[in-house]
């Protein structure tokens, strides 16, 4: 048999699109993630159909950043949304300060890992599949059998591992065909007897096979936090790029976000508040990581201490921040994002 009478009799019998020339691959979409920096690092936002990890220490910002590009992709292409709350911890007023449309979002509870895992499968199988799906999170998994066994007995090892082994085979190729990213948080242990002279090891739960098949690994750590005088008003979220399959990602890239705290203070104190005030702009200060990637793309152009941006020049980089208007720094954001991904 001719090698070309065997591709066609496969295409023929599981399709098209089960074998192809290297240029019939189309680049996949990408799913903003409400973040200029972000899209950036990650080459213009999260692709379409494939697997990405989130890993981290707690209250690193990974369900808020999970949030974010859940309602991105809701807004932008309109599909809907599922998010598999392991962990119970969905919170109905913290999600309608960041899902525009949180009333729409699946939020599925189901009682065992086993059935997360068939839940994803079908609904990737679906005629009208989802556009995101985001695992919170992998530590929260629980096997069927690791419910049913007695505290007294002898516990029984990898079973996460082996179930999340078996979920990547099977949800990979179908995410692929749907155009449906996953996204799976995960939270980051210390590696028990792993300890050495230089500190301690981390490791995430899941095995190694969410390491080979997630195209992007995003690592997420609590930076210091932000203060007006003495009371904590936020903190810097540093994210950093692991692992990158994704045409555009830069691996090992790094970035950091400014995320400010729910303003505590009345409505009436709103509009003389002295700080960021997240009621009027958001829980992320966009104002300066438009800045700092204008700077860093060439948008922004420093000359020793003069900084210019199209007919405004001024020296110094604090005053060149505040004579930056809502209309400057909106068409900085707009000649960034035209330069990312090229």
């Amino acid at each position: 048999m001719e090698l070309d009478h065997l591709i066609k009799s496969m295409q023929k019998e599981y399709g098209e699109l089960a074998i192809r020339k290297g240029d019939q691959f189309k680049n996949k979409l990408r799913i903003p993630t409400g973040s200029i920096a972000l899209d950036y690092i990650f080459g213009g936002g999260i692709p379409m159909g494939k697997t990405v990890e989130f890993q981290g220490r707690k209250s690193s910002g990974k369900s808020l950043v999970s949030m974010r590009i859940l309602d991105q992709q809701m807004q932008v292409y309109k599909k809907p949304a599922v998010w598999i709350d392991a962990e119970r911890s969905w919170d109905d007023k913290w999600a309608r300060q960041h899902i525009k449309k949180y009333k729409d979002v699946n939020v599925v509870q189901l009682p065992s890992a086993e059935k997360i895992v068939d839940f994803v499968k079908d609904a990737l199988m679906c005629s009208d599949p989802p556009g995101i799906i985001v695992l919170d999170s992998i530590a929260a998994l629980s096997s069927q059998i690791e419910q049913d066994r007695s505290a007294t007995e002898e516990q029984r090892l990898g079973l996460t591992a082996k179930l999340m082994g078996y979920a990547l085979r099977v949800w990979t190729p179908l995410a692929d065909a749907a155009d449906c990213p996953i996204i799976m948080i995960n939270q980051l242990r210390d590696d028990v007897g792993a300890y050495s002279p230089w500190g301690k090891k981390e490791t995430a739960p899941g095995g190694r096979a969410k390491e080979f098949f997630a195209s992007l690994i995003v690592d997420f750590r609590a930076g210091e936090y932000i203060k007006d005088k003495t009371e904590v008003v936020g903190q810097k979220v540093n994210i950093q790029i692991l692992k990158s399959k994704v045409w555009g990602a830069k691996q090992y890239s790094n970035t950091s976000l400014l995320f400010y705290l729910p303003c505590n203070k009345p409505e009436i104190f709103c509009e003389t508040c002295e700080r960021y005030c997240p009621k009027k702009e958001g829980y992320f200060d966009s104002r300066t990581e438009a800045i700092d990637l204008g700077m860093e793309l060439g948008v922004i152009v420093r000359s020793g201490p003069m900084y210019a941006f199209k007919d405004l020049k001024v020296k110094g980089r604090d005053a060149f921040i505040e004579a930056l208007d809502n209309k400057l720094i909106e068409d900085i954001r707009k000649t960034c994002l035209s330069l990312i991904g090229k």
